[in-house]
């Protein structure tokens, strides 16, 4: 510790004796600042400052979210219904994550049973059902994992083509 707090007086001063001319020249710009901030009004100017910098900060993030979603921001897009079911995810990025299925009627989550494919010759396939309502509004081919990436594929497909303007109320 006692080294580090030595090597930092040590380049301190070798700052100072090195940049002499450059303080020189800074100086005049930095004593009329110094001065501004201290003259006094109704209140000191450096309270000006610190009240005015935040709500600067505010109406910069506030707009940045506003471009953010806007009508057009594709973020907008978070739920499709395609194969009989409403898909829904989460995007931080261009490609959809968490992708759940719910139902159509009843907007509850639906969950999944692969059916066939075990024995013999069957041909295996996914049915989501729907706890709530007691239905099966989506039964297609193949296993969850491919149900899953098929209707992950579609929509990145739609936000590729800019196709996904028409699965959203407004556009």
């Amino acid at each position: 510790m006692g080294v580090v707090l030595l090597a930092a007086v040590g380049a301190a001063a070798w700052f100072r004796q090195e940049l002499v001319p450059v303080w020189a020249l800074a100086q005049p710009t930095i004593e009329p600042l110094w001065q501004h901030l201290r003259t006094p009004s109704q209140w000191p100017n450096w309270v000006a400052y610190l009240v005015s910098i935040p709500s600067v900060l505010a109406v910069l993030f506030l707009g940045w979210r506003y471009l953010q979603y806007r009508k057009s921001s594709r973020r907008l897009f978070k739920q499709l219904s395609y194969l009989g079911s409403v898909w829904r995810w989460n995007s931080p990025a261009d490609l959809p994550m968490a992708l759940k299925p719910y139902c159509p009627n009843c907007n509850a989550l639906l969950v999944y049973e692969e059916l066939g494919g075990r024995a013999g010759n069957q041909s295996q396939s996914v049915a989501l059902h729907c706890e709530a309502c007691q239905t099966i509004p989506t039964e297609q081919p193949g296993t969850w994992k491919y149900l899953q990436a098929r209707a992950a594929r579609e929509i990145e497909r739609l936000i590729r083509t800019g196709e996904w303007r028409q699965h959203v109320p407004g556009h």
